[in-house]
C-alpha cells in the first residue's frame, strides 16, 4: 500500500493493525510510504518482488522499440523534414490570410510592381505602419534610396525584399529575377548593434 505525501501517525498504525511501514521514498515533489498488509506479503511470498521484474520488461520493451524504429530512420527523418517544411508552409499561408498578403502575378515583362508593400516584422511592432509602392522598370533597375537617419530607407529596402519573398502586399507583379543586391553604408555603432 502507498501513502502520498504523509506518513501515517502511530495512532493510525495501532487502528490499523494490518498495516506495516515498509519504506519511504520521494519521486520530485512528493513523498511516498509504502506498507505491506498481510495481503501484500501473501502476494511478496507468492510472486516476489515483481518490481524490478516490471522495471526490466519495461526496459526489454522500450529497447526493442528504438532498435525497430531505428531500421526506418530514414524514412522516419524524412517525414519529420517534410511535416516541418509542411508546418512553415501552412504558418505562412495563416500569417498571409489574417493580413490578407496575396499571390503575385508573374509576368515576362522587365517590371517590378509593388503596391502597397508592408514590412510585416515592422508592423507587429508599432501601432501604424504606413504601406509603401514600388515601381522598378527596365529603365530603373537601380534605384538609390536616400534620407534622413530614421527615415525609413532601411525598413523599406526590407519591406521590397520580403515582399518579394512572402508576397506582402495588396498587389504584386513581378518578373523572374536571381537576386536583389543592396549595399547599405553602416557605422560602427550600427554593426556593434
Amino acid at each position: 500500500m502507498c501513502i502520498f505525501n504523509e506518513k501515517l501517525g502511530e495512532e493510525m498504525l495501532e487502528s490499523l493493525q494490518d498495516y506495516e511501514f515498509a519504506f519511504a521514498d520521494e519521486e520530485g515533489e512528493h513523498r511516498r510510504f509504502f506498507y505491506h498488509t498481510a495481503k501484500t506479503k501473501e502476494l511478496d511470498n507468492l510472486l516476489g518482488d515483481i518490481y524490478h521484474k516490471i522495471l526490466d520488461m519495461e526496459r526489454a520493451i522500450t529497447r526493442d522499440l528504438v532498435s525497430h524504429i531505428l531500421q526506418f530512420s530514414v524514412h522516419v527523418h524524412k517525414a519529420v523534414s517534410f511535416a516541418a517544411e509542411l508546418d512553415c508552409i501552412l504558418a505562412l499561408a495563416l500569417v498571409a490570410r489574417q493580413n490578407n498578403y496575396v499571390r503575385p502575378n508573374l509576368t515576362a515583362e522587365d517590371l517590378l510592381d509593388i503596391r502597397s508593400g508592408r514590412h510585416v516584422l515592422q508592423e507587429m511592432t508599432v501601432d501604424t505602419f504606413i504601406p509603401n509602392d514600388t515601381n522598378i522598370t527596365l529603365e530603373g533597375r537601380i534605384n538609390i534610396i536616400t534620407g534622413p537617419n530614421y527615415s525609413g530607407k532601411s525598413i523599406y529596402i526590407k519591406q521590397v525584399e520580403l515582399s518579394l519573398s512572402l508576397f506582402l502586399s495588396l498587389h504584386t507583379m513581378l518578373i523572374w529575377c536571381s537576386g536583389m543586391f543592396v549595399h547599405l553604408k553602416l557605422t560602427k555603432n550600427l554593426l556593434i548593434s
